[in-house]
């Protein structure tokens, strides 16, 4: 019962931590100049 609960901690912990690397990846993005290139040619704003 003891490993089970400290894989599902690690497990959350795991996830936990892919998530706000990917959310940090994303705000980076949005500063990156490629990024809004694309945005903008395939997306126009006007």
């Amino acid at each position: 019962m003891l490993k089970s609960k400290f894989f599902a901690v690690m497990a959350v912990l795991t996830i936990g931590a892919l998530g706000a690397a990917v959310a940090f990846q994303c705000l980076e993005m949005k500063e990156y100049n490629l990024f809004n290139t694309l945005q903008q040619r395939f997306f126009p704003s006007k």
